[in-house]
């Protein structure tokens, strides 16, 4: 398997954030009083975008079941935010599998802030043999965000989502789309992440194609959401800093008004941040 990152990649990645998370800990009771009231919540609300809307609020509950009795696994978990998603909005028995030390633990941290048991983070390689013949089968929702496009076999790691549910069980996945502005944008703010992509998976044709699974029936594909730069979030510049706040005002106005027009029909090639798939495993496979 063509891997377009390694350890090394993410194990840093997450090394920093959960530096940030200890810098972060003595504000951390501040914060959460902060996040009680009646203001926060208001700003909260308006800064909410209406890509995430899209995917979490309609995608989601439109296509996948909801129920405590449902498990679901996120395949490269860390740091977990996306399990606490789907554990407030779907309820779900929430797992994940992650391959980087720091990750583990970030994710782990994460979950026991939530009160869900830690060892319901699998610190193994989602490739490796043993632990696909381990978890066969053992999930009713395999789901991964912005995963599989780095990688050279898309359709490869696909099957092996597929794998870890039962039949009857769903598959969801999204990938970031830079095939359009996000792109553009990306190339220029941060080029060396850029190319850690497989832009070939980024266009409709063949995002469809990587599902192409025999064992796969297609309930949604396509794109996500409209005009979201809040995929990017660069500030290691002073201009770069000033972009970034000066998006996030430009940003609010626009998700509101999308937020609040009703259900999709904003999704473009160009313009839209994501791609997103969700299927269903065929009963009889």
């Amino acid at each position: 398997m063509e891997r377009l990152t390694e350890e090394k990649f993410w194990d840093d990645s997450y090394a920093g954030r959960q530096r940030a998370v200890d810098e972060g800990a003595a504000g951390r009771s501040l914060k959460a009083r902060l996040k009680q009231t009646a203001l926060y919540r208001a700003f909260h609300e308006l800064e909410r975008s209406y890509a995430n809307h899209f995917v979490w609020n309609m995608l989601m509950p439109r296509y996948l079941p909801r129920g405590s009795q449902y498990k679901l696994v996120e395949v490269g978990s860390a740091p977990g935010h996306n399990l606490i998603t789907f554990r407030r909005n779907q309820g779900y028995q929430v797992y994940g599998v992650e391959y980087t030390e720091h990750g583990v633990e970030l994710n782990r941290r994460l979950f026991a802030e939530h009160g869900i048991d830690p060892a319901q983070v699998i610190h193994q390689d989602f490739f490796s043999d043993a632990f696909q013949r381990q978890y066969a089968g053992a999930f009713d929702v395999a789901f991964s965000d912005g995963f599989i496009e780095h990688f050279g076999d898309p359709a490869h790691v696909v099957g092996l989502h597929v794998n870890l549910v039962r039949p009857g069980g769903y598959v969801a996945i999204d990938i970031p789309n830079f095939r359009g502005m996000g792109g553009v944008l990306m190339r220029l703010m941060d080029p060396s992440l850029f190319e850690v992509h497989n832009l070939d998976l980024m266009t409709l044709e063949g995002f469809r194609q990587a599902f192409a699974h025999p064992e796969l029936e297609p309930l949604y594909c396509g794109y996500a959401g409209t005009y979201n730069l809040k995929v990017l979030d660069n500030r290691d510049t002073p201009l770069k800093t000033l972009f970034t706040h000066a998006r996030r005002v430009a940003q609010m106005g626009l998700d509101a008004a999308l937020i609040r027009a009703g259900f999709g029909g904003y999704e473009t090639a160009f313009f839209s941040p994501y791609l997103v798939y969700i299927g269903r495993r065929r009963a009889g496979a």
